[in-house]
């Protein structure tokens, strides 16, 4: 695949359509079947030196990058990363080494990948509602419909789709007052109400056996409350190409520590506008 680097704040690079990693995590982002939490046993090999380990190679000069980029995803803590605007927060495990992409030919309010070998990918979704009062569950089975779409074209093929409910948001609602009331003292910000309810997802594996883009992918999507007619989906993926369980047990972790923790920055109180970020 071409990467082409741009000088922007954070390494930003272009993903170009046509590869099944575009094709799975930029056209729609699914969920991992299976994503059971059985024990992982690590096979003897030869871990990176610290120094070498890179946002351009995670796994450094391990014996074996690819295992070792993904022990990484599952070992490591989670932190934030954002949008280019700073309104969404987002929660991935190893995030200082995760590069900000944009998939060309399909809008997304962010997108990274670990590692240049595309090691997992995440991306936010944020979209008009049609209709305006589209709920979430709504909004990822639109979602849903849009990955079928784009698997069918690229001769992709899906294993069953697995519908589930995430755990709840633990922080405050997406849901901002509009407008920001006039008698707010600087710097506070209203009481919020909490978003109690269980987060829509699914789930499912993506196998392509083309000469051109073998690979197997382990992918899962969330959609959240957010603006009065807008939908907000976020994705998920691990390839599992080399290492399956390895990506099994990443995404698993990413479904219980990561997708509930999506938030619109408290400083936001007007919906932002739909772009290509």
């Amino acid at each position: 695949m071409m990467l082409l680097a741009l000088p922007w704040f954070e390494s930003e690079v272009f993903v170009r359509a046509g590869t099944l990693a575009w094709t799975v995590i930029a056209a729609a982002l699914g969920g991992a079947a299976g994503c059971g939490a059985a024990p992982l046993r690590e096979l003897s090999y030869a871990p990176p030196s610290p120094d070498s380990v890179t946002q351009q190679s995670p796994g450094g000069d391990s014996s074996d990058p690819s295992r070792a980029a993904l022990i990484r995803l599952l070992k490591e803590p989670f932190g934030t990363r954002t949008d280019r605007n700073n309104s969404l927060r987002l929660r991935l495990p190893d995030p200082d080494n995760w590069l900000r992409v944009r998939f060309i030919g399909y809008p997304t309010r962010a997108g990274f990948r670990y590692g240049d070998n595309q090691v997992a990918l995440a991306a936010l979704f944020y979209s008009k509602a049609d209709p305006p009062d589209m709920t979430p569950e709504m909004c990822l089975e639109r979602f849903l419909w849009r990955v079928g779409a784009a698997a069918e074209s690229a001769s992709l093929e899906l294993e069953t789709i697995r519908r589930g409910l995430g755990v709840s948001h633990e922080r405050w609602s997406v849901l901002r007052p509009m407008p920001k009331p006039a008698d707010l003292p600087e710097g506070q910000w209203p009481s919020q109400k909490p978003h109690d309810s269980a987060l829509p997802l699914w789930h499912t594996q993506a196998r392509s056996s083309s000469p051109a883009h073998q690979g197997l992918w382990f992918v899962a999507a969330a959609a959240y409350p957010s603006w009065p007619g807008t939908c907000l989906v976020q994705g998920f993926g691990v390839d599992g190409t080399e290492h399956p369980r390895l990506a099994r047990a990443i995404l698993s972790r990413w479904l219980r520590e990561g997708a509930s923790r999506l938030i619109w920055d408290r400083s936001i109180w007007e919906a932002p506008p739909i772009e290509d970020q």
